[in-house]
């Protein structure tokens, strides 16, 4: 039987880093359960609300290294960088900017600008973070959502900034950013600068084909950039695709809308009914729902069955063993056959005691739960042979005598023996003490095996006699005389 769990993922399909279940439709045992997992975000708050300051320190799930050091913690500007210095947590965010990067000395250092400007959380917006995607591959983001400029609040700027994982690649995708001449002449700065502001990669305007750095006035709509180290002190800087991450957090439901949890990964388990569960999205931005994404079916496979383990006894006396006669009437004659030592068998057995043994018969299903085997004992016994019947007459006088060495064809030893009144007797006969009759060997068989039986008979020999006949010759030299002996009882042959 086979049923099936259909899954479905609720996402986004703005772009590539949108979410998705990682999983493809698969088959399952029922009752087993596999873990499942949708590349939404882990979201979380950054608390700044305030104009021109700095996050406290925030941890990252991974390591990442910067300019040739590794971190593993960092802190945000509320205008619109990130900081390895650690040592301006909570501390005031440097505005006005008054001069190019680098800037030894001052703020920024050691930072990732995406661009820095003045905007200005306190107003509206927010700033988010949090982690995408299964080590060694993940992604850990900071997006600015949707915040007013400073001083031209109807203007609104949209950025982000992805770290990945083992690459150390960093990337910026820039939704909106807007040029703001009544503050602080619009100045903006996008790129990179390493502690003491030793090194600095900043981004060429694509149509100024400048630097974007102190003074230039430049805007940017819907534009992607990455940067890839290249030693310890270098990074290659190319415009890439606009391609932002906009679906975050993993809302699962099941099919009855009833929430399940809000983790990127679940356990899900195949059962008799079909089982939908629904994953729904939160805009990272906005905190809307986005239903119905991505899907994934799971198919619930019935456990095989290879039926009980059987404990057989036979004889040696049967034409052919079939092993499926051992299992049940309804077991599938599909699966394989396994001798005692593993080797892949034919279920057709000569009819010999070598093949006593355990065998195993093993249906294959989907996984080892749903795999079943059953074993047969097969004990197989040789038929006993008791020989052919035999016949002995015996005088008073004669010596004991073993019974077995009077049955024909060499019967086999260890039976025992039933006298003439149905009594077990000794296998030594004593003439002068046993009675004279019909003697029965029996060889007991062993489980299946009948009993085999011949039978001995006995009888005391009668005194001999004879008589003679005689017709007298003719003439003394004819030769037509006849004498004729006739010899009644004893046992031959007969000496005279």
């Amino acid at each position: 039987m086979r049923n099936f769990i259909l899954l479905i993922a609720v996402f986004t399909f703005f772009n590539v880093k949108a979410q998705y279940i990682y999983q493809s439709d698969t088959t399952l045992c029922l009752g087993e359960s596999i873990t499942i997992g949708a590349s939404g975000a882990v979201v979380e708050p950054s608390l700044i609300n305030t104009d021109d300051i700095h996050s406290g320190v925030i941890d990252l799930p991974f390591d990442f290294e910067f300019y040739g050091d590794i971190y593993n913690q960092f802190v945000i500007s509320a205008n619109g960088y990130i900081t390895f210095n650690l040592g301006v947590a909570n501390q005031y965010a440097v505005y006005p900017i008054l001069a190019p990067i680098p800037n030894p000395g001052n703020e920024p250092e050691n930072a990732i600008m995406a661009p820095w400007h003045d905007i200005d959380p306190g107003v509206a917006g927010n700033i988010v973070y949090g982690t995408l995607g299964i080590a060694p591959n993940r992604i850990f983001y900071i997006i600015f959502c949707e915040i007013p400029m400073y001083a031209c609040n109807d203007l609104i700027a949209n950025q982000q900034i992805m770290l990945f994982e083992s690459s150390n690649k960093i990337e910026m995708h820039i939704k909106d950013k807007p040029l703001c001449t009544n503050w602080n002449g619009g100045n903006a700065i996008q790129g990179l600068v390493s502690v003491n502001s030793t090194f600095s990669h900043i981004v060429d305007d694509p149509v100024l084909l400048q630097p974007r750095n102190f003074p230039i006035q430049w805007e940017a709509y819907d534009e992607g950039w990455e940067f890839t180290p290249n030693g310890a002190d270098d990074y290659v800087i190319n415009q890439i695709d606009f391609n932002p991450l906009n679906a975050g957090g993993v809302l699962w439901y099941d099919q009855f809308d009833n929430f399940i949890t809000n983790l990127t990964e679940i356990e899900a388990t195949a059962v008799y009914d079909t089982t939908i569960f629904y994953t729904w999205s939160v805009d990272l931005c906005s905190g809307d729902i986005i239903p119905n994404v991505d899907s994934l079916v799971i198919f619930g496979e019935a456990p095989q069955n290879s039926g009980n383990d059987t404990l057989v006894y036979e004889c040696d006396n049967l034409e052919e063993i079939i092993l499926y006669n051992y299992l049940s009437d309804d077991v599938s004659q599909l699966g394989t056959w396994y001798d005692g030592s593993g080797q892949i068998i034919s279920p057709l057995l000569d009819v010999d005691v070598q093949n006593s043994d355990t065998y195993v018969y093993e249906l294959e299903g989907i996984s080892d739960n749903c795999t079943d085997s059953a074993f047969v004992n097969l004990f197989i016994d040789s038929l006993p042979y008791a020989g052919n019947d035999g016949y002995r007459l015996i005088c008073y006088e004669d010596n004991p005598f073993e019974l077995i060495t009077y049955l024909e064809q060499n019967p086999e030893n260890g039976g025992y023996w039933i006298g003439p009144f149905g009594s077990i007797v000794s296998d030594i006969f004593y003439p002068s003490v046993n009675d004279i009759g019909d003697y029965t060997y029996v060889i007991e068989g062993q489980n299946a095996c009948p009993d085999d039986t011949s039978f001995l008979s006995i009888f005391f020999n009668e005194a001999s006699d004879y008589f003679v006949l005689s017709d007298e010759v003719s003439c003394p030299d004819a030769l037509d005389g006849e004498i004729s002996f006739f010899i009644t009882n004893g046992v031959s042959p007969y000496q005279y």
